[in-house]
């Protein structure tokens, strides 16, 4: 698939009787210095869900990296 990465996860709850196992994906695209990613995190029977987007850049001797 080229430079296109992904993953998948799930976690069981630690308490059964809750049934709030997560599930989560995430898709990301790395081109010579330059990586960024798309992320997403949900809890079964919860409304929340969790939404991330993060870039980074190389520059050799330093690189820089922010996400939200």
């Amino acid at each position: 698939m080229g430079n296109f990465y992904g993953g998948a996860e799930y976690a069981l709850d630690e308490d059964p009787a809750t049934k709030a196992d997560m599930i989560g994906a995430k898709l990301g695209y790395k081109s010579g210095p330059l990586n960024v990613a798309i992320g997403l995190q949900k809890e079964k029977g919860k409304e929340n869900d969790y939404k991330m987007i993060a870039a980074a850049y190389d520059f050799g001797p330093a690189s820089l990296s922010g996400g939200y």
